[in-house]
């Protein structure tokens, strides 16, 4: 059983990777940009720590968003990104579950990745991949789920976003594609739209995200 402080920071950490899955307003992370390796391999210039300046806002129109950028990713290197979240109608919101991971483990100290949670000997461990997906995969299993792997959230994210009429464009800005890149993505996800296939997402809906990525391929030329 893990730690109750690793609970909230292992949903913390799937609910920023799973709010691409609802919101055309959030990137889709890497789990190596979110995650680290283990604790003795924590690089502060390739992985975000908890000293970084996070931005707690609201629209205008009164959407909740937060932003905060990390060091390094897969498509730009040593530039960075920037990570942005968006508060949704829904229990697996990142905005309240980012709040409940900072107030749950204060005692971490200054400079620890910013996944990184407290432990019942009053120490700190960060959050890696592997504890991560453990803890997923536990809940999903005992609710007589497959278990999943890491990329299965950045493909998952992104079939969703498409089902939801989301503009192919934006998509692929927001998983920091290449349009041709994005393209040879697209063909790994036609082979798992049956999979989402429910009363949400008819066959109708299918049809329109393959009508949209159809005009995707013909405006580059791909």
């Amino acid at each position: 059983m893990l730690p109750l402080r690793q609970h909230s920071t292992v949903f913390a950490g799937k609910t920023i990777r799973h709010s691409t899955f609802r919101s055309s307003l959030t990137h889709i992370p890497r789990s190596s940009e979110l995650c680290v390796p283990s604790r003795n391999l924590f690089d502060p210039s390739k992985h975000v720590s908890n000293t970084t300046r996070i931005i707690f806002d609201c629209t205008s129109s009164g959407v909740r968003h937060a932003s905060f950028n990390i060091p390094w990713s897969k498509s730009e290197g040593s530039k960075g990104a920037s990570v942005i979240l968006t508060d949704l109608n829904d229990p697996t919101s990142p905005i309240p579950a980012l709040r409940h991971h900072l107030s749950a483990n204060t005692n971490v100290p200054p400079g620890a990745p910013l996944f990184a949670y407290e432990t019942d000997d009053n120490g700190w461990e960060p959050l890696t991949k592997s504890n991560w997906l453990a803890r997923c995969n536990e809940v999903w299993v005992a609710a007589r789920l497959p278990p999943l792997k890491a990329h299965a959230f950045r493909i998952g994210g992104c079939t969703e976003l498409l089902l939801r009429g989301t503009n192919p464009d934006i998509v692929c800005v927001q998983g920091r594609w290449k349009s041709k890149a994005f393209l040879e993505y697209w063909r790994k996800i036609q082979k798992i739209l049956p999979l989402f296939i429910s009363n949400s997402f008819t066959d109708a809906r299918v049809a329109l995200v393959n009508s949209s990525m159809t005009s995707f391929k013909s405006k580059f030329r791909l």
